[in-house]
Protein backbone atom coordinates (compact mmCIF):
# COMPACT_ATOMS: atom_id res chain seq x y z
CA UNK A 1 0.00 0.00 0.00
CA UNK A 2 2.88 2.28 0.64
CA UNK A 3 3.88 2.20 -3.02
CA UNK A 4 0.41 3.16 -4.25
CA UNK A 5 0.33 6.05 -1.84
CA UNK A 6 3.66 7.34 -3.15
CA UNK A 7 2.37 7.15 -6.75
CA UNK A 8 -0.75 9.05 -5.74
CA UNK A 9 1.29 11.80 -4.05
CA UNK A 10 3.67 12.02 -7.03
CA UNK A 11 0.79 12.31 -9.52
CA UNK A 12 -0.86 14.95 -7.33
CA UNK A 13 2.42 16.94 -7.30
CA UNK A 14 2.59 16.68 -11.10
CA UNK A 15 -1.00 17.97 -11.39
CA UNK A 16 -0.22 20.81 -8.96
CA UNK A 17 2.90 21.70 -10.96
CA UNK A 18 0.90 21.72 -14.23
CA UNK A 19 -1.72 24.00 -12.67
CA UNK A 20 1.00 26.29 -11.35
CA UNK A 21 2.80 26.49 -14.71
CA UNK A 22 -0.53 26.93 -16.52
CA UNK A 23 -1.36 29.83 -14.22
CA UNK A 24 2.09 31.39 -14.83
CA UNK A 25 1.64 30.98 -18.61
CA UNK A 26 -1.81 32.61 -18.46
CA UNK A 27 -0.39 35.56 -16.48
CA UNK A 28 2.46 36.01 -18.97
CA UNK A 29 -0.01 36.07 -21.88
CA UNK A 30 -2.24 38.58 -20.04
CA UNK A 31 0.67 40.89 -19.18
CA UNK A 32 1.94 40.72 -22.79
CA UNK A 33 -1.50 41.63 -24.14
CA UNK A 34 -1.76 44.61 -21.78
CA UNK A 35 1.76 45.79 -22.67
CA UNK A 36 0.98 45.58 -26.41
CA UNK A 37 -2.23 47.52 -25.89
CA UNK A 38 -0.44 50.28 -24.00
CA UNK A 39 2.34 50.47 -26.61
CA UNK A 40 -0.21 50.73 -29.43
CA UNK A 41 -2.05 53.65 -27.79
CA UNK A 42 1.09 55.49 -26.72
CA UNK A 43 1.48 57.35 -30.04
CA UNK A 44 -2.14 58.45 -30.34
CA UNK A 45 -4.30 61.05 -28.67
CA UNK A 46 -8.04 61.50 -28.66
CA UNK A 47 -9.16 65.05 -29.43
CA UNK A 48 -12.77 65.72 -28.68
CA UNK A 49 -14.70 68.17 -30.78
CA UNK A 50 -15.81 71.04 -28.61
CA UNK A 51 -16.89 73.32 -31.45
CA UNK A 52 -19.61 73.13 -34.02
CA UNK A 53 -19.62 71.32 -37.32
CA UNK A 54 -18.80 73.72 -40.13
CA UNK A 55 -21.03 73.67 -43.19
CA UNK A 56 -19.21 73.84 -46.51
CA UNK A 57 -20.82 75.26 -49.66
CA UNK A 58 -19.26 75.24 -53.15
CA UNK A 59 -19.78 78.26 -55.41
CA UNK A 60 -20.49 77.23 -59.02
CA UNK A 61 -17.87 79.65 -60.42
CA UNK A 62 -15.83 82.64 -59.32
CA UNK A 63 -18.39 85.18 -60.55
CA UNK A 64 -19.74 87.65 -58.00
CA UNK A 65 -23.28 86.32 -58.58
CA UNK A 66 -22.33 82.68 -57.88
CA UNK A 67 -20.19 83.60 -54.89
CA UNK A 68 -23.00 85.73 -53.41
CA UNK A 69 -25.50 82.87 -53.91
CA UNK A 70 -23.19 80.47 -52.03
CA UNK A 71 -22.56 83.07 -49.28
CA UNK A 72 -26.33 83.55 -48.89
CA UNK A 73 -26.81 79.78 -48.58
CA UNK A 74 -24.07 79.54 -45.93
CA UNK A 75 -25.61 82.48 -44.04
CA UNK A 76 -29.02 80.79 -43.91
CA UNK A 77 -27.30 77.77 -42.32
CA UNK A 78 -25.85 80.00 -39.60
CA UNK A 79 -22.40 80.36 -41.18
CA UNK A 80 -19.88 78.14 -42.89
CA UNK A 81 -17.21 78.03 -45.55
CA UNK A 82 -17.77 78.97 -49.19
CA UNK A 83 -15.30 77.31 -51.56
CA UNK A 84 -14.58 79.03 -54.88
CA UNK A 85 -13.39 76.42 -57.41
CA UNK A 86 -9.95 76.32 -58.99
CA UNK A 87 -9.59 78.42 -62.13
CA UNK A 88 -9.37 81.98 -63.43
CA UNK A 89 -12.76 83.66 -63.29
CA UNK A 90 -14.15 87.04 -64.32
CA UNK A 91 -15.60 88.51 -61.13
CA UNK A 92 -18.06 90.45 -63.30
CA UNK A 93 -18.42 90.37 -67.09
CA UNK A 94 -17.47 93.32 -69.30
CA UNK A 95 -20.32 95.85 -69.25
CA UNK A 96 -22.04 94.15 -66.31
CA UNK A 97 -22.86 96.35 -63.33
CA UNK A 98 -20.38 96.04 -60.47
CA UNK A 99 -21.39 93.79 -57.60
CA UNK A 100 -19.86 93.78 -54.13
CA UNK A 101 -20.20 90.41 -52.41
CA UNK A 102 -21.71 91.01 -48.96
CA UNK A 103 -20.32 88.49 -46.47
CA UNK A 104 -22.06 88.26 -43.07
CA UNK A 105 -20.25 87.34 -39.86
CA UNK A 106 -19.51 83.63 -39.59
CA UNK A 107 -19.08 83.02 -43.33
CA UNK A 108 -15.57 82.39 -44.69
CA UNK A 109 -14.48 82.32 -48.33
CA UNK A 110 -11.70 80.02 -49.52
CA UNK A 111 -10.22 79.42 -52.95
CA UNK A 112 -8.56 76.17 -54.00
CA UNK A 113 -5.44 75.47 -51.89
CA UNK A 114 -2.55 77.62 -53.12
CA UNK A 115 0.70 75.94 -54.16
CA UNK A 116 3.54 77.15 -51.90
CA UNK A 117 7.29 76.48 -51.70
CA UNK A 118 9.20 75.27 -48.63
CA UNK A 119 9.35 78.84 -47.28
CA UNK A 120 5.59 79.37 -47.60
CA UNK A 121 5.89 81.67 -50.63
CA UNK A 122 3.19 81.38 -53.29
CA UNK A 123 4.30 79.36 -56.32
CA UNK A 124 0.92 79.39 -58.05
CA UNK A 125 -2.52 80.68 -57.16
CA UNK A 126 -5.18 78.06 -57.94
CA UNK A 127 -8.17 80.44 -57.69
CA UNK A 128 -7.87 83.79 -59.48
CA UNK A 129 -10.65 86.39 -59.68
CA UNK A 130 -10.21 88.97 -62.44
CA UNK A 131 -11.73 92.42 -62.87
CA UNK A 132 -11.96 92.42 -66.70
CA UNK A 133 -12.67 96.10 -67.19
CA UNK A 134 -12.46 99.48 -65.47
CA UNK A 135 -15.65 99.54 -63.50
CA UNK A 136 -17.14 103.02 -63.12
CA UNK A 137 -18.09 104.00 -59.62
CA UNK A 138 -17.11 105.80 -56.51
CA UNK A 139 -17.21 103.09 -53.85
CA UNK A 140 -14.74 103.71 -51.05
CA UNK A 141 -12.33 106.31 -52.41
CA UNK A 142 -13.05 105.68 -56.06
CA UNK A 143 -12.33 101.95 -56.06
CA UNK A 144 -14.93 99.23 -56.32
CA UNK A 145 -15.11 96.90 -53.32
CA UNK A 146 -14.94 93.23 -54.20
CA UNK A 147 -15.93 91.75 -50.83
CA UNK A 148 -17.41 93.44 -47.78
CA UNK A 149 -17.26 91.38 -44.60
CA UNK A 150 -19.82 92.59 -42.07
CA UNK A 151 -18.74 91.48 -38.60
CA UNK A 152 -20.69 91.84 -35.42
CA UNK A 153 -17.84 91.63 -32.85
CA UNK A 154 -18.90 88.10 -31.91
CA UNK A 155 -15.76 85.94 -31.46
CA UNK A 156 -17.82 82.83 -32.24
CA UNK A 157 -18.73 84.19 -35.70
CA UNK A 158 -15.37 84.89 -37.26
CA UNK A 159 -14.80 85.12 -41.02
CA UNK A 160 -11.74 84.29 -43.13
CA UNK A 161 -10.73 85.04 -46.70
CA UNK A 162 -7.95 82.82 -48.05
CA UNK A 163 -6.24 81.35 -51.13
CA UNK A 164 -7.74 83.78 -53.67
CA UNK A 165 -5.77 86.11 -55.96
CA UNK A 166 -7.58 89.32 -56.96
CA UNK A 167 -6.36 90.73 -60.29
CA UNK A 168 -7.38 94.10 -61.71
Amino acid sequence: MLGASNVKIASQKICDARSFYGLILALIILISAIACSIATNEGTAVISNVGRITKEIAAKTGSARDIQAAVNQAATLGGGIVHIPEGTWNFVEVGEAWKTVQVPAGVSIFGAPTERDANGQVVQWKTVLVMPWDVPGNDRVGMPVWFEINGNSDPDKSSRFSDIALVG
